[in-house]
């Protein structure tokens, strides 16, 4: 993942999301000939750990084997149950009753009051949940076995983001406080940590006691930090490693992998890369940005089939629209804006700029996260329809401050970067293009759409919130708030005698087991 996804709105990855534990593979039903192996220890590859292991120190799918939530995500962003079983919207609160029987790892069965501490450590604290419950303000306890919910208005949404809330041992983690309990944790999930060290790995192994409902067949998961994909393929190819989930490896690293026998999984719930244009500085520059026209040349202008063909091959398409597919707000009618400078000229002379113009401030990225070869792209296909823009490249940590607009940086006329829906609820696009924000952190706004989003963000009944939603994105993508580009898929690798089920967002270690 690349580490402008990881932080903020801005920053956000999908494939780290939790999602639901699909049934785990067993010998009945397994391909005709294979059987479970007898060694069921997997050897996982990862770029970097997070620095705790604790949930608190990132939104990271390392920590779905220790912990569980109050729901996961299943096919399409549907909440289906985990920690509970069930929940109903009641008094102006969701109500979710628990399972009955799920303990931590010593032991100690989970309470109401534990669901409650859990709760309130999102709402109350800068936990990385909060961006998928920016709503959530608190929770009281009903029943022995049932946790209201609450919110600052009514909120629909929020079953989806209950798969950020993390069921912690309230007793336990006020003894130790923040920081211990991330060195010495105490989950719920089917895994407790043998070893962790977050320079060089960690090992996992099913707790002594099984779990209530998710039924692993992997007994140790051992992870490996290795930084370089380079050499996380040779050790998928020498059979030092046996997965590598939920990773960015180039086109020609996914062949190689093809070619050496090892199994390939793209998933099209990775972010959609594009240049964000912001509103702010295109009216206090009197830009022609500020025109819809200009801004659906400069998406015509820019081609990204090349893009996609010469960068990422078989592991990217053009960017259609602001949302990924299997999400209520994909529009799977929207045609995007395809490669076709003579309508781009028709529309800069239609706005008044037939000889085209000049952006001042060019195109920012960091090549951290952004390979340098997408912006050059970009500024020859918008040479080609007349418009001039040098292309900048930034430190990560001074492409941040343009970003924010701190320290008197101003923004740049299109700024690359990448976002996703990590919930199925249009959340994260809507944290940029809403007008709720002012100044520096305002990037466009477009009321008709945040009527709407708010609108379904309060809808309990799903049909209604997601036709609402749709018509959101549609509403959004037609006011042309960004230069889209394209959608990247993430890429799962592993040795030929794994076996897994996987769906966009799942506990991936649920399903995954080891044939003979």
């Amino acid at each position: 993942m690349t580490r402008l996804l990881s932080i903020g709105i801005l920053l956000l990855l999908l494939g780290a999301a939790c999602a639901p534990a699909a049934p785990t593979p067993a010998a009945s039903t397994t391909p005709q000939g294979e059987r479970p192996a007898a060694n069921q220890v997997l050897r996982v590859g990862r770029l970097s750990l997070p620095p705790s292991l604790s949930p608190e120190s990132s939104f990271n799918a390392f920590f779905d084997p220790l912990y569980d939530t109050l729901t996961v995500l299943g096919p399409k962003f549907t909440p289906i149950p985990a920690a509970a079983e069930k929940w109903e919207y009641v008094d102006d609160a969701w109500r979710f009753t628990l399972r009955d029987g799920l303990t931590f790892w010593n032991g100690q069965k989970v309470t109401v009051e534990d669901v409650i501490f859990s709760v309130e450590l999102v709402a109350n604290t800068a936990h990385p949940s909060k961006l998928n419950l920016p709503l959530m303000n608190g929770a009281y306890k009903v029943d022995d076995r049932t946790v209201a919910i609450t919110s600052r208005t009514r909120d629909g949404m929020l079953p989806n983001g209950a798969h950020g809330i993390y069921i912690f041992p309230k007793d336990y983690y006020e003894r130790l406080g923040k920081d211990e309990f991330g060195k010495k944790p105490l989950g719920t999930g089917p895994y407790e940590p043998v070893s962790y060290d977050v320079n060089t790995g960690a090992v996992f192994r099913q707790r002594s006691t099984p779990h209530l409902f998710r039924k692993p067949t992997i007994t140790e998961i051992h992870y490996r930090v290795i930084p370089d994909l380079a050499q996380q393929v040779v050790g998928l190819r020498v059979g030092e490693l046996d997965l590598v989930p939920v990773s960015t490896f180039s086109a020609e690293q996914v062949q190689q992998m093809k070619n050496a026998g090892l199994q390939i999984q793209l998933y099209d719930n990775a972010s959609i890369m594009n240049g964000l244009f912001s509103q702010p500085e295109a009216e206090r520059r009197n830009s022609p940005l500020r025109d819809k026209r200009v801004r659906q040349a400069l998406n015509y202008a820019v081609d990204k089939e090349s893009m996609v063909n010469i960068l990422y091959k078989d592991q990217a398409v053009m960017a259609t629209q602001l949302t990924v597919p299997g999400t209520p707000s994909y529009d799977e009618t929207n045609k995007g804006y395809p490669y076709n400078p003579a309508l781009a000229k028709r529309l800069l002379a239609e706005a008044g700029y037939p000889n085209g113009f000049k952006l001042p401030m060019g195109i920012g990225f960091t090549a951290a996260t952004i390979p340098p070869d997408v912006p050059t792209i970009i500024q020859a296909g918008l040479r080609e329809i007349g418009v001039e823009a040098q292309v900048n490249a930034y430190e990560y940590g001074f492409l941040l401050d343009k970003y924010y607009g701190r320290n008197n940086q101003e923004k740049d006329d299109i700024f690359l970067q990448s976002s996703g829906d990590a919930n199925g609820t249009f959340s994260v696009p809507r944290g940029l293009y809403t007008c709720e924000k002012e100044g520096a952190a305002r990037w466009w706004c477009t009321p008709e759409f945040d009527r709407l989003w708010v609108q379904a963000s309060q809808e309990i009944d799903p049909a209604k919130r997601n036709a609402l939603l749709l018509q959101a994105s549609k509403v959004l993508h037609d006011d042309v708030p960004t230069l889209l580009l394209i959608q990247r898929h993430n890429v799962t690798a592993y040795r030929p005698n794994i076996r897994l089920t996987h769906y966009p967002f799942a506990h991936m270690f649920d399903t995954i087991y080891r044939v003979e």
